[in-house]
């Protein structure tokens, strides 16, 4: 191993190489050139007390889940190491390249920003699940009535981030449209089947006449492959909720697909304030329809939109965008992309089994441990959270009526809270 060497004596792994290579010709050199060689050590380690106190440092901070950029090690090599305050910046640079290739450190890009989750989390993880689990047994809630929906924002002018074009060039220009801060919100719902619904597609538009021609002319809307509703922001409000839940999930689960003479469902949502509400808790909770809310913080490991199906729902879109911009390309300018066009990409793409297959909303839901078999023989870790702790603590108790926004519920004040 090269890499123990390198520590104590700074002999690069290429020098190494090439003496085991002429390792034969070395041992048959004469004794009068045999003592004329002198051992080649390569560039100088940076010293062992100040690299143990950046390993420490690094370490310490990672726990911590605290970012570290190069600034903050060269300032930390100054305070460690004073004396190298008289070399130059590019000087330390290079050391701390070194120190970091060396000790196998690299510059990683975050995958997710969220906060830590303490004890308490992984309780209200435990009650939640056993609620979900506790209205499946009791109702008798089956994979196609059980639901799962969530808003996700859409921009018009979707660029990637990295293009290809020659090495060496100092400025990589891409041309977009002049639409960066117009954006749609999308309401995507599917079930725990591997069912997908018709998107509901909120755009942002002061008059209710340019929409009301979308109505009358889109085909996909004319189709019912979705819905389209406008307001001042384009977000999601108490009034597009119910709108959602009547056009979407009451007419999916009065459909002749479903043998639903109840029309049951089971809705399980996040709590953005425009679904938790007392107006919209007591319209989901009419009839045999029940709803569950996901724990605050935790939406990442339970909502079976955000874990499998967001993803690869937006990346799609930027592809499409891509090829909008290269089908539509001129030197003069850059066509824009309509509204119906927008509208046809979101169905080509949420309809595409190719992009967002029935398994994988499928799976999405068995991931989460909200669609597994009630006999928990799925369950000896609930695929996204098991990234979260080894073990789940599962608290074995009926819960039916000691976790909030069950049947007929009502929001709990900040202080009963």
């Amino acid at each position: 191993d090269a890499l123990p060497i390198f520590i104590k004596y700074g002999i690069p792994y290429t020098t190494l190489r090439d003496w085991k290579k002429n390792e034969e010709k070395f041992l048959n050199l004469p004794d009068n050139k045999l003592k004329k060689r002198t051992l080649h050590k390569g560039t100088s380690i940076i010293n062992l007390d100040l690299e143990r106190k950046l390993i420490n440092f690094i370490e310490y901070n990672r726990k911590l889940f605290n970012p570290i950029t190069t600034w903050c090690l060269l300032l930390k090599v100054f305070e460690y190491a004073p004396e190298r305050k008289n070399k130059s910046i590019k000087t330390n640079q290079q050391l701390i390249y070194r120190f970091l290739k060396r000790n196998h450190f690299s510059f990683r890009t975050k995958t997710h920003i969220g906060s830590t989750l303490d004890e308490s989390a992984f309780i209200q993880a435990s009650l939640f699940l056993n609620v979900v689990w506790n209205n499946r047994k009791n109702y008798g809630f089956y994979d196609e009535i059980i639901g799962n929906m969530d808003e996700t924002p859409v921009f018009f002018n979707m660029v990637p981030s990295k293009t290809v074009a020659y090495k060496g060039q100092k400025s990589i220009l891409i041309k977009t449209q002049d639409q960066e801060k117009c954006r749609i919100t999308v309401l995507l719902t599917i079930t725990a089947a591997g069912g997908k619904l018709p998107p509901y597609i909120i755009f942002k538009a002061k008059n209710k006449g340019k929409i009301e021609k979308l109505l009358q002319t889109d085909p996909n809307v004319q189709l019912n492959k979705c819905f389209v509703a406008c307001n001042q922001n384009a977000w999601s409000t108490e009034d597009i909720i119910k709108d959602w839940y009547a056009k979407v999930w009451l007419k999916y689960l009065s459909s002749n697909e479903l043998d639903n003479d109840e029309k049951k469902g089971y809705l399980i949502l996040d709590k953005a304030t425009s679904h938790y509400t007392n107006n919209l808790i007591s319209l989901f909770n009419k009839g045999d329809n029940i709803i569950s809310f996901i724990p605050g913080g935790l939406t990442r490991f339970f909502q079976p939109l955000d874990v499998s199906i967001n993803k690869p729902f937006k990346q799609a879109l930027k592809e499409k965008y891509v090829d909008f911009c290269l089908n539509n390309a001129s030197e003069d300018a850059q066509s824009k992309m309509s509204r119906t066009k927008m509208i046809q990409c979101i169905c080509d793409i949420w309809y595409d089994e190719k992009i967002i297959s029935k398994e994988m909303v499928y799976k999405s839901f068995r991931v989460t441990g909200i669609g597994n078999k009630l006999d928990r023989s799925e369950d000896p870790l609930f695929g996204a959270w098991a990234k979260m702790k080894n073990e789940i603590p599962l608290i074995e108790t009926d819960l039916e009526d000691d976790y909030p926004f069950n049947k007929n519920d009502e929001i709990l004040d900040d202080e009963e809270d």
